[in-house]
């Protein structure tokens, strides 16, 4: 069943499409060092009442680029599953409440991934994830609905494993497509995805761990053809490939004694350079200029707690 149904818009009014399942999120500041293990086994109510300080949002890393563009009043729309379970109801909610439409369905009997950020008492940043048995599973393209079907952007935060029958059809026909990666794929059938992947991208966003696959003489080759790829780096700023010619850096706007919670920096970031994928035909200065904006975000999102920028 869906839990609501979307709104007529019509396909070639919609900014931005993601698709992957809501998960319900809270982010800790701990007064006590906890393990991500003592953290499972407490339950994530426990671990936000016994916090300093407990900030309630969604998780993932598309969802809350989603949100960030959506309340900017970007038509933005998010397509997945959850299991009937309040987690499931609460994320659906906050996203709605950010502007964000909604074409999700809802599994009887089943479980809404949850997870926890675990901000230690000594700096260090800790994640836990429930997923237990019963949790739904990862979203796919095969529910979007027809009106969705030509947005402006589909932004992926991982590489799917329906990507190959996605390119081979292409249900789904974005005037661009972006991909914010956040680790690097070990497994062969993931690279091959990532592979045939990269041509089609309009912007690849790398985190630092997912930097390591520019060791790789395939990777470094391949996106030379992505008109705009950063690589962001944390507290070491970040490397720009406009074009496929040659790398700028560019410093960081935050010291990492300035930094709260750098918990969806990245992904504030993305939707900058989203947003300039929406506006610019993809020029050198537009991504100079999304680039700054997409700092000032990070920075933002930095020195406070949560991944989201809500009012």
């Amino acid at each position: 069943m869906n839990e609501n149904v979307p709104v007529p818009t019509p396909s070639n009014a919609l900014d931005v499409l993601v698709v992957c399942n809501p998960v319900w999120e809270v982010t800790a500041r701990l007064g006590e060092p906890l393990s991500a293990h003592q953290a499972w086994k407490q339950g994530q109510t426990h671990v936000a009442e016994t916090a300093i300080e407990a900030v309630w949002g969604t998780g993932g890393s598309a969802s809350n680029t989603a949100a960030a563009l959506a309340r900017r009043g970007r038509i933005v729309a998010q397509v997945g599953s959850v299991g009937s379970d309040e987690a499931g109801e609460l994320a659906c909610s906050f996203l709605r409440e950010q502007g964000v439409h909604l074409s999700v369905r809802v599994h009887p009997g089943r479980r809404t991934k949850s997870s926890a950020i675990l901000l230690q008492p000594g700096g260090q940043t800790d994640f836990q994830i429930w997923a237990p048995s019963g949790t739904v599973e990862p979203a796919s393209l095969e529910h979007i609905p027809s009106v969705w079907d030509a947005p402006k952007v589909l932004h992926l935060d991982r590489v799917p494993e329906w990507i190959h029958g996605w390119l081979d059809s292409e249900p789904v026909r974005p005037n661009r497509l972006s991909l914010d990666l956040h680790s690097c794929p070990y497994r062969r059938p993931t690279r091959e995805r990532l592979e045939r992947l990269l041509p089609h991208l309009a912007y690849l966003q790398l985190s630092n761990d997912a930097g390591a696959l520019l060791e790789e003489d395939w990777f470094r080759d391949a996106i030379r053809a992505i008109p705009w790829v950063v690589w962001t780096r944390g507290a070491d700023g970040l490397r720009v490939l406009i074009h496929g010619e040659g790398w700028r850096e560019r410093p960081s706007l935050v010291r990492s004694s300035a930094v709260t919670d750098g918990t969806g920096a990245g992904d504030a970031f993305a939707a900058e350079m989203v947003e300039a994928l929406l506006e610019d035909s993809l020029s050198d200065q537009a991504l100079i200029e999304a680039v700054e904006r997409g700092l000032r975000a990070a920075a933002a999102v930095c020195g406070r707690i949560g991944p989201h920028l809500v009012t």
